[in-house]
Formats: C-alpha cells, structure tokens, sequence
C-alpha cells in the first residue's frame, strides 16, 4: 500500500541551495562525556536543519490513541536528556497555568458532581467528576508523542493506559442516560472528531509517522471516522495543492465557481449558513469523495481508482459491521451529536482557506499549476488562541505556511518566521463571515462584493 506524499516527493533538507525559513539554524551535539544537565540544556535549544525547534512536540489524545499502531522509536542519550528538559518545562507550565484553568471551569465541574451524586456513579468512573481538567492535564503532561526528522514526524514515546483516558471517557459518558453526561461526551467527541480530520490530513501528507506503512494504515482509520475514504482523500488533496489558486482546476473548489443559483440553491445554503447547519461540511465530503463517478473523471489512472474504491467499500463495511453489532440505537447516541458538533466545528474552518478570496479561472485556456509560494494569495489561514491552534488543531489553522510547505508536519509551521498576508483573527473572521449572506460568501469574492472579508 505504498503512496506518494502530497505535495510530491521530499528533497533532502540538507541541500544548501535551497531557501529556507528564516529561522536561525543551530545544531548541537553531545558526546559521551557531557552530563545529564548539560545534555538537557543544549537539547532545548537544538534545531532541526530546516530551523524548527527539534524538542518541541504537539499531543492530543486522539494522534496518541492512532499511535498505538505504530511501533517506538530508540532514543539516543541526548534525545532522551533533551525530553526530558522539555517535559520539565512543560510541568513548570503546566503548574503555573492549572490553577487558573481549573478555576474556570469549576461550575462545569458542580455539574457533574451533581450528576455523580444523582447516578451513583461506579468508583471506577469517579475521575469524571473532573474530567475538564483531566483532560486538560493530560494534553499538557503528556505532548511529545511525535518526533521528527528532517520534516518528518514518527512514534516517539510508549503510549499508555494515561493516553486513551479521555477518549474512554467520553465514549462512556456518551453512553450515559443523564444528560449533562452525555452531552459532556458528545462535546468531547466532536473536538476528537476534528482531531481525527486532522490526522487524516497530516496522514495524507506523509508526515504524520515516519513510515509510509503507518501514514496509510492511521490515515484509513481517521477516515473511517471522518466519513472521508483515505483511498479518495490522499489524490484529491494532491490536485489540491496542485491546482490551488486555479478555481475551475482545484477539485475542491470547483464546485463554487461563479454562477447564477436557483431559488432552491439560494435558500438552501443560505438558511444553512445562518443557522449553523453544517450543509457545506456534508456536501464537501459528498462531492469530493463520495460522487463516484466524478472521482472516477478526475482520477483516470486504474489504480488509484481502485485503491479509491477499495477504500470507500471497506468504509461501508466497517459502519455497517458498527451498526450490527452495537446496535442503531447506540451509534446515533454516541455518534450521532457529536458528528453534527464535530461538522459544525470543521466548516468554517474549510471555507475560510479559500472561500472569498480572489481566485483565477482558467476556462479552456492551457495553464500551469501555481509554485507553492505562489499560492499563498489565494489562501487563507484563521489565528485562534495558541491553545487550541496547538493542542486542539495542530496548527492546521496556519494554511498559508502549510501551503508554501506542504512537507512539514503541520503542527511545526508556526515555529516558521514567515510574514502571511492573509492570517486573520479567527472568531472575528467567523462572525463577518456568519453575517454575509452564503450565495455571496461562496459564490463571489472581495473584488465582486466590495465586502472586506
């Protein structure tokens, strides 16, 4: 099930011709001599060739749930000194950040200590009554499972029971019949919903293991759960990055060219839009990766197509095989919400990286694709909190920088010192966009509409 990356194959990055992030390059090393001590202080400030800090790692429990499948890295004396500076770093963090953080989520924990007390709740579940900063504490203890190479990322440390706790819980908390629970678990699923979206997409690139193996066998499984075939996705996102800034050329906005809408057309997105009904996160995974028959005329090469169909068969199977033996009832109450949330999180995210913006028509005329740099003004990225942009998105938000670097795990591109012309606040981004009608939003753009969006 060998693949080729998206964004085509690696160079190596130790070729001194070609240009790179301006970030100082600094590399060190220690020999056998060298003490724990200093082995942790020159660790913390080594760098990658490509100039992005080597120890600092993204985690959340859904990439350490998918790396599970893959096997551990050996460490060297300086890798494992160089982990373990950093993680004493992050629990100085962590200590001084907790109290804060707790605080403000203390009437979400008198919630559930209400429901605990209601349910009698078994002792074995009795950490739920402080699941937010359970959670919260184990995205911060535990990042670093992802280490990378030269732009590559890959299993770094054991996973254990501590990493799946989250996920456990929500899952268990799905299945609970009060609903301050359930509803606890729907929310948690839906952000482990978009997680799963973004393991898809780092999979697809190759960069999410240091195998190709492994970047398939975890980009099937975070399809299965994203509704989109991997099969389907990995070529589809490749014309994407190939044809980005060419509207009628890139698949996944070909469908939002300019045109005249029905009645129908109009009505329909656009009370979707203005009430929040993921309509575009649906028709996005229906058209792009569900129409079988335009798949079949963008993707003419016999074996993607049957790696493509392969693909979306399995899918159909595996929820078919879900439903039969957990029962309909069960997957609409542990997957039914919380897909809608997870949805409803990931489209405006989607639609702002090009949506809006002044793209190029190529009509018959033969044309060539877009370098990587050159697509950045026809590109889009949002700026949320650090925290959730890092912990929650891997930085998935930074779409400018991924698309001039396409090969660099995604959640390692703010450390690149790259001025974005189009990175914009997100929540101020998101509600101006809520405000235009959605005809206008998606079917036009600045210079058409005058709107400074």
């Amino acid at each position: 099930m060998s693949t080729t990356p998206v964004g085509g194959p690696r160079t190596p990055t130790t070729t001194a011709t070609t240009p790179t992030p301006t970030v100082s390059n600094t590399t060190t090393t220690t020999t056998p001599s060298t003490t724990a001590s200093e082995a942790a202080t020159t660790a913390t400030t080594a760098k990658n060739v490509d100039g992005v800090d080597a120890p600092r790692r993204a985690w959340n429990p859904v990439l350490s749930l998918l790396n599970r499948f893959g096997t551990v890295a050996p460490m060297s004396d300086a890798q494992r000194a160089g982990d373990l500076a950093y993680r004493a770093e992050r629990s100085a963090d962590l200590e001084a950040a907790m109290p804060k953080l707790v605080a403000s989520t203390a009437p979400f924990h008198t919630l559930i200590q209400e429901a605990h007390r209601t349910l009698n709740v078994d002792k074995k579940f009795s950490t739920v009554v402080r699941l937010s900063s359970i959670i919260l504490r184990n995205n911060l203890e535990n990042e670093g499972h992802f280490r990378t190479g030269p732009n590559r990322a890959g299993p770094f440390v054991a996973p254990s029971s501590k990493d799946v706790e989250p996920l456990m819980k929500a899952f268990w908390l799905s299945l609970r019949e009060h609903w301050a629970l359930w509803l606890c678990g729907q929310v948690i699923l839906g952000v482990s919903f978009v997680q799963f979206f973004v393991a898809l997409h780092e999979a697809g690139h190759g960069v999410l293991f240091r195998t190709q193996r492994l970047n398939v066998l975890v980009g099937h499984v975070a399809g299965f759960i994203t509704l989109i075939p991997f099969g389907a996705w990995q070529p589809i996102h490749q014309k994407h990055h190939i044809w980005a800034g060419w509207q009628d050329r890139d698949p996944t906005t070909m469908a939002l060219v300019p045109r005249t809408l029905s009645r129908f057309e109009r009505t329909a997105i656009n009370m979707a839009w203005r009430t929040g009904l993921p309509l575009f996160s649906l028709l996005y995974r229906v058209n792009n990766f569900w129409n079988i028959a335009r798949l079949l005329q963008l993707l003419p090469q016999r074996r993607v197509q049957e790696r493509m169909l392969r693909s979306a068969a399995s899918m159909v199977l595996f929820w078919v095989a879900v439903v039969v033996v957990a029962g309909p009832i069960a997957v609409v109450q542990v997957c039914g919400l919380s897909m809608v949330l997870g949805f409803m999180l990931q489209e405006p995210i989607m639609l702002s990286q090009h949506t809006h913006i002044p793209l190029q028509l190529a009509g018959d005329r033969e044309v060539a694709p877009f370098s990587p740099a050159a697509q950045l003004p026809f590109t889009r990225s949002l700026r949320f909190p650090s925290f959730i942009s890092r912990y929650v998105l891997l930085h998935f938000d930074a779409h400018e920088l991924h698309h001039e670097h396409p090969n660099i795990p995604g959640w390692r591109l703010r450390a690149i010192d790259r001025p974005t012309p189009n990175d914009m606040p997100a929540f101020a981004w998101i509600k101006k966009a809520r405000a235009i009608p959605a005809d206008v939003f998606m079917f036009q753009n600045r210079n058409t509409s005058g709107l400074d969006v």
